[in-house]
């Protein structure tokens, strides 16, 4: 993993002049002055932190900020796979878990499951989020700096496949209408869908929810566009032949 470090203004209500630095010397400058010391856990090219950029996952990471530090550390210890590093902040703890196998396309999956099991910061799921730097201080209240610590390090990775399996957030399904339709033509849909009682602020919802009870029924593409083309014309004020087709469209219906 290659570490970047940025710094930004530390206090509140100051403008942040986010900046990158090259070295932990430049670092505690910076710190000293009141800058926080950030990095990002992830590697990237160039210069903008862009999740386009990213060219390797090295950690899936958590900022906890819900409840007091005791409560954030029973969830901690209450996870089946606990983190590799756990970072005291002033405010909480930031849970990394070393990644091996890892890939854009699942990282969002694991980070979100991570952060509904210990109530993290729901604005951390980027990959190159900025979390704080241990070993320098938290100077938002410059009268008050809290220097920042590893509480916990081990050499431990875990695979993808087993963050999927224990935080991995599954995507929910589309309802599937229910009950057959054993309509044979195009007037028994008209009656059975009610076609007359849709005004003109429903039309593209109630058509859409049509489309997708004909497509969980099995119709054929041709038979569905015969409906859809026909309820509209149902319809008292019609929508256009351009917008038909690009609902079916949004459904792959030729």
């Amino acid at each position: 993993m290659s570490i970047r470090y940025f710094v930004m203004k530390d206090a509140e209500n100051e403008n942040k002049d986010c900046r990158e630095v090259k070295t932990p010397a430049e670092c505690k400058k910076y710190n000293q002055k009141g800058y926080g010391v950030f990095m990002t856990f992830n590697t990237f090219k160039g210069e903008r932190r862009l999740a386009e950029n990213v060219t390797e996952i090295c950690f899936w990471a958590c900022d906890i900020d819900g409840g007091n530090k005791e409560e954030q550390m029973k969830k901690i210890n209450d996870l089946v796979i606990k983190p590799s590093i756990i970072i005291e902040s002033k405010n909480g703890f930031h849970c990394y878990w070393k990644a091996k196998n890892a890939t854009i396309k699942n990282y969002s999956k694991i980070e979100k499951g991570i952060i509904k099991r210990l109530d993290g910061d729901t604005h951390c799921k980027d990959p190159l989020r900025l979390l704080r730097v241990p070993n320098y201080y938290h100077l938002k209240d410059k009268n008050n700096p809290y220097l920042i610590t590893v509480k916990h390090a081990e050499n431990k990775s875990f695979d993808e496949q087993d963050m999927l399996y224990y935080f991995g957030i599954k995507e929910k399904k589309r309802k599937v209408f229910k009950g057959k339709l054993n309509l044979t033509n195009l007037q028994d849909y008209e009656k059975y869908f009610k076609i007359n009682q849709v005004c003109k602020g429903e039309r593209n919802g109630y058509l859409f929810w049509v489309l997708n009870r004909l497509i969980d029924n099995g119709l054929p593409d041709i038979e569905i566009r015969q409906v859809i083309e026909h309820l509209n014309s149902c319809l008292s004020d019609s929508l256009s032949q351009c917008e038909i087709n690009q609902l079916l469209r949004g459904k792959k219906i030729l």
